[in-house]
């Protein structure tokens, strides 16, 4: 008697990861922080190289330093929009497991979204304002209230923000 084969059992490729989300999460968080650490660094010095302070630059090197420095601060536009995306769905996730008040996140995220507009603005409040399409006087009462100033920005991230962020 013949035996009959077994047909071979086919992969399954789920369309949603069944690990845990916050695990996802936390890797996109790690890497495109790397990411941003790393293009910080190269605005940084690509800023200074443009300043004259390593030296003179020729005519053929600063038109290609000022490229390098464009495309360095529009990938550090997208990888910070990415990091921002991360902390939302961190934060989603958090709630909805229970390990974290909406309150607090939602004050968490607000406090992001100021200092950020804050960043992009130079800490120009009335510009920041108009940018979050609300008045220089709510914008500046909730920076009271999120403790939201220049110095701890400062503070907070070393400068690194304010020297390398997108302007």
């Amino acid at each position: 008697m013949e035996e009959q084969q077994k047909p071979k059992e086919e992969p399954v490729i789920e369309s949603e990861p069944q690990s845990d989300p916050q695990l996802y999460l936390d890797l996109v968080g790690v890497m495109s922080h790397k990411v941003r650490t790393t293009l910080t660094a190269i605005v940084g010095y690509t800023e200074i190289i443009l300043d004259g302070m390593l030296g003179e630059i020729n005519a053929m090197q600063e038109p290609a330093l000022r490229q390098v420095l464009k495309s360095s601060r529009e990938t550090l536009d997208a990888i910070n929009n990415i990091l921002s995306s991360t902390k939302m769905e961190t934060l989603k996730v958090e709630v909805l497991k229970g390990s974290r008040v909406l309150g607090e996140a939602l004050a968490e995220f607000e406090r992001d979204v100021i200092i950020r507009a804050l960043q992009k603005t130079g800490f120009n409040q009335t510009k920041a304002a108009s940018l979050l399409g609300t008045t220089r006087r709510i914008l500046h009462y909730r920076m009271d209230k999120l403790k939201i100033t220049e110095d701890s920005l400062t503070a907070e991230k070393g400068g690194e923000e304010r020297r390398g962020g997108s302007k």
